[in-house]
């Protein structure tokens, strides 16, 4: 019979080919690297007879082995011999051994893989070693043996009717290694048993029949693993979540689950869905189903507790029941919570469960299957763009501090400045600063006036946009004092294209470490940014400042992906990324291979910048226990606007949130601002989630300081009273939540947000009034379901911050009465009047999203032609 000998690159290959060779002269030697048609083709042409044997490249044939066909031959039947682990001697191979094979399963099946002998018709094992399986010279076949070993164990005993041979031979493998769990081929068998529960067959035997998927998984896990060592090792506890599981009920409890990560559909109850409820809040199976069993003992107690016939002794301990600070002080019983422990295991083997050591490794598999070479690794930021308005003194301070940290590290970027001043002294006086400090650096530097806007607007109208639009998009409205937002949209059309930083001219760049920093990479899908008060109304962060390279930590982020080297630098293990606040949304972008970072920011310390503190309530975790840990101070730590404003780490988030303090923007496809009032931040940012379906947020562990002129701290009170006060931004921000974009083309899903906006506006007025009433009673609906939530989480707290929740929660019910005066609170007039112009407002901002693709490409026309918005001063020009 023919002897087929196969390599795909073994290290020991060719000493054991000559070992076989030597002793049977008629094998032939053959090399594949994937198991295509091609591969499939070459295989018969070196078959002459009707049956065939296959030798491993990694195997050496054990010296009593003959190539004998056993007696019970048959035409249909595949035999396989034994082969041995050489340093666990115990270990025995069943599908990797000697392989024994009919010619004509070759030419009948097409979907013949010589990976999963567990898909063969009537496999046979024999039981006698036939060679050793020798990868002791390559990390890489050893793990590769055992990971395609245990698939085809794992598919044996989801497939068998008499599964149990199979069990026995897997749980042998699984305990082995367990107790050799630093080997490379004990990680393969936990990698195939990780992938094997939420793949399903065909997946499996497509992926891993290819040699080059199973070298890049075994870069996977070796990444995952890193450069741990034994001592290094603990036990971990391993965190289950429901993540990416959609639950839709289907009738009186009764639900269907479906996973949109590992696409398992089931149907459940309504003891299914309340365990899945709180799945990923705890570090392990005990603690999850520990606090499930408190929760539904509560819940018994406080049913009993609200029925008129109590028992005494029931009465005694109603006290002690609603006084638990914590589901988990409740008692438990221990028939009940073995129940719940055992049906959480079931969930975790069904794969309905994801551990996070599985999503880790689906970041990880990314990273290292999908990364693109093609991007670079240096992008370039062009340009430091800074609005201002009438403050001569703190632009100069931004311009000097800015110009001397790019400089010292060695950007040679444009400082541009965009003026909206009304002061004619005030624009000189910010010109000639621009200018000297461009002459100091050596730097090209940018001035854009009002009058420059202007004229920019009628040049943008020549080439057919309505000049109504063009005005109000790049110089806002005549009788609104801010228009901040359209000196911003001046900036995204001066840097079309181009990677751009901007920053608030009362900021300076004193760029110094986040506190409590690590070097993990965090993925963050609810909670961004730890806070530190300082209730002494001072504070400066760089009394020993590091220079921190501000544009480099920008560059660093802006355009990339989690495989950018700012994010490889850190992710050398699973222990590096932290996903405790990831979702599915999120994990879906981060693993897209259209997936970018489009903004990038820094913290901050000094002046929050702040108007209202009262979200300062509902903090968590250290800044919660930092609030209220001392009553006499809890009041100036309310109000303080001294705070630091950080993340502890790098972090990549796809919420909706900007902070245009100091933000980097890959203006590749521009997004534009609200040209007017305040809060155009959040506009941008609801834009960006419209615009980049899979765009994402990069923020850096650094602060910058925040330093405007001296000002009083909020008042409590007054905060209290204008807590449900909702301005003209924060309507635009309510509509836009309710648009969905549906394309993957930025300009027109922004084109038909547009649209979107102007079909509400063109509504009749009382029918829009009533419609905006509506929305604004929703928002403050849900700020008050997210103050109840926390006061049902926080029940135990401290009596005076409780009692500043149910002050907040007072005033946010008279929003729901009716008191218009907290309505549009940043236009003039009664409700009526200020119905009016939002309405104009709205259909306006409407018009400039439908515009804007055209304002960007006549705005690049123009550049072309020579047309641009401002004008350039090089450092040795005079005025």
């Amino acid at each position: 019979m023919d002897i087929l000998f196969l390599t795909s690159g073994e290290p020991n290959s060719d000493a054991n080919w000559r070992v076989l060779k030597s002793r049977f002269p008629q094998s032939q030697r053959l090399f594949f690297r994937q198991q295509d048609a091609a591969f499939r083709q070459k295989l018969l042409a070196c078959i002459k007879s009707d049956h065939f044997f296959l030798v491993a490249g990694a195997h050496l044939v054990a010296h009593d082995f003959s190539f004998a066909p056993p007696h019970d031959l048959e035409d249909d039947t595949v035999f396989v011999w034994q082969s041995r682990n050489p340093l666990f001697h115990d270990l025995l191979y069943h599908f990797y051994g000697i392989a024994l094979l009919p010619k004509h399963l070759l030419l009948s099946d097409e979907t013949f893989t010589l990976s999963f002998p567990a898909l063969w018709p009537k496999l046979t094992w024999i039981d006698r070693v036939a060679s050793d399986y020798d990868f002791a010279e390559s990390p890489f076949y050893g793990w590769r043996a055992a990971f395609l070993e245990t698939l085809n164990l794992l598919i044996c005993t989801s497939r068998t009717r008499d599964a149990s041979p199979y069990a026995a031979r897997l749980q042998f493998w699984l305990d082995a290694a367990h107790q050799n769990s630093l080997t490379n081929w004990a990680r393969g068998v936990a990698a195939a048993q990780m992938v094997a529960r939420y793949t399903d067959i065909r997946e499996l035997t497509r992926r891993y029949s290819d040699e080059a998927c199973l070298e890049k998984e075994f870069q996977t896990d070796r990444r995952m693993v890193g450069d741990q060592d034994e001592k290094s090792q603990g036990p971990v506890s391993e965190r289950y979540s429901a993540l990416g599981m959609n639950v839709r009920p289907i009738g009186r409890g009764k639900y269907y689950f479906n996973s949109e990560l590992t696409h398992i559909r089931t149907m459940g109850d309504d003891e299914l869905y309340s365990l899945l409820q709180h799945c990923g809040d705890f570090d392990d199976v005990h603690g999850h189903a520990l606090h499930h069993c408190s929760v539904q003992s509560k819940r018994l107690f406080q049913a009993v507790a609200q029925m008129h016939v109590c028992s005494r002794l029931l009465k005694i301990f109603l006290p002690f029941i609603k006084t638990c600070a914590r589901d988990s002080d409740m008692p438990v019983d221990e028939n009940a919570f073995a129940r719940t422990t055992a049906s959480v295991s079931r969930l975790i083997a069904d794969g309905v469960l994801l551990s996070d050591s599985f999503v880790k490794r689906e970041i990880f598999r990314f990273i290292v299957f999908d990364r693109d070479s093609s991007k670079s690794d240096d992008p370039m930021v062009q340009s430091i763009n800074i609005p201002t308005k009438n403050r001569p003194h703190l632009l100069k301070r931004a311009l000097e501090s800015y110009a001397q940290n790019a400089a010292l590290h060695g950007h040679h970027v444009v400082l541009n400045v965009v003026d909206d001043s009304t002061d004619t002294v005030g624009m000189l006086e910010n010109r000639l600063n621009l200018q000297a400090v461009a002459r100091r650096y050596n730097l090209t530097a940018r001035y854009t006036s009002r009058d420059d806007r202007e004229k920019f607007a009628t040049s943008l109208h020549r080439l057919g946009i309505p000049l109504e639009y063009c005005r109000f998009c790049l110089l806002g409205e005549r009788y609104l004092d801010c228009k901040m937002g359209a000196s911003r949209n001046t900036i995204q059309l001066q840097s079309i294209g181009e990677l751009i930083i901007q920053v608030d001219d009362d900021t300076e760049c004193r760029c110094v470490q986040s506190p409590f920093c690590t070097d993990q990479v965090a993925l963050c899908a609810h909670k961004i940014f730890d806070y530190i008060f300082h209730p002494e109304d001072t504070f400066d962060a760089t009394s020993e400042c590091a220079d921190a390279d501000f544009v480099g930590l920008h560059a660093q982020l802006l355009s990339a992906n989690i495989t950018a080297p700012a994010l490889q630098h850190h992710l050398t293990s699973e222990k590096k990324l932290d996903i405790d606040d990831i979702d599915s949304a999120l994990l879906k972008k981060v693993t897209s291979p259209t997936g970018a970072i489009k903004a990038t920011f820094l913290g901050s310390f000094g002046d929050s910048g702040e108007g209202d503190s009262l979200y300062r309530l509902f903090m968590r975790d250290r800044a919660f226990q930092q609030l209220v840990a001392d009553e006499k101070q809890y009041e100036k730590l309310l109000s303080t606007r001294y705070v630091t404003k950080f993340v502890p780490s790098l972090t990549i988030s796809d919420i909706p949130s900007c902070m245009t303090m100091n933000i980097g923007l890959d203006d590749s496809v521009p997004i534009p601002f609200s040209p007017i009032q305040r809060n155009e931040d959040a506009v941008f940012a609801h834009l960006c989630r419209i615009g980049y379906l899979e765009g994402l947020l990069g923020f850096q562990p650094f602060l910058i300081r925040h330093a405007p002129p001296p000002r009083a701290a909020p008042r409590k009170e007054e905060q209290f009273r204008t807590t449900a006060a909702w301005g003209l931004n924060d309507c635009i921000n309510a509509l836009l939540l309710r648009f969905r974009p549906s394309s993957s083309d930025a300009f027109y899903n922004l084109q038909q947000a547009g649209r979107f906006l102007v079909d509400f506006a063109e509504a009749d007025d009382h029918d829009f009034a009533g419609a905006i009433q509506d929305i604004y009673r929703d928002e403050i609906a849900d700020k008050m379901n997210m103050l109840y939530t926390v006061l049902d989480e926080r029940e135990a707290g401290p009596a005076f911050w409780l009692a500043d929740m149910h002050h907040l929660a007072q005033e946010l019910e008279k929003g729901l009465t009716g008191e218009s005066h907290r309505m549009l609170v940043d236009l003039q007039g009664d409700l009526p009047a200020r119905m009016q112009k939002c309405k104009f407002f709205v259909n306006r901002f409407g018009h400039m999203l439908l515009f804007w693709p055209d304002m960007v490409a006549a705005a690049q026309e123009l550049k072309r032609t020579g047309v641009c918005l401002g004008s350039e001063i090089h450092s040795a020009q005079s005025l």
